[in-house]
This record gives structure tokens, C-alpha cells and sequence, in this order.
């Protein structure tokens, strides 16, 4: 992020959304359905993978947290 801040709980990332859904601390559980933990999106105006070499990106960067 701009700030530096580093996000916790990332469960899901959505670059062509801008969207990281991250789960909520402590950890709750999803009402309706089974074994799933709630989660909460955080917006940004651009997300940027970093793949260093692999399919599936290490890194990403998330500038521009929305409201």
C-alpha cells in the first residue's frame, strides 16, 4: 500500500476488480455456509502482481485505498 502497511488475513485477491478480501481477526465464521470464514473487501484504485518467474504471484502492490 501506499503507507507501507502490510495487509493481514488476505484470503482472496481480485487485481481486474481492485479488490483483497481479508478475513477478520479474530477469525469468524461465515453464517450460512458451511466451514467458511467471513470476509470483508478492501478497495484500491490499482493492484499490481508481482510474479518473480511464477505462475502465481509472491507480491502484490495496492495503491490508492478507496473508501
Amino acid at each position: 500500500m501506499d503507507s507501507g502497511e502490510r495487509l493481514r488475513r488476505v484470503t482472496r485477491i481480485d487485481v481486474a476488480h481492485g479488490v483483497v478480501w481479508r478475513g477478520f481477526d479474530p477469525p469468524r465464521m461465515c453464517m450460512g455456509k458451511r466451514d467458511a470464514l467471513a470476509e470483508y473487501p478492501t478497495r484500491f484504485s490499482a493492484i499490481h502482481p508481482i510474479h518473480a518467474g511464477s505462475y502465481r504471484p509472491y507480491l502484490v502492490h495496492c495503491y490508492g485505498r478507496l473508501p
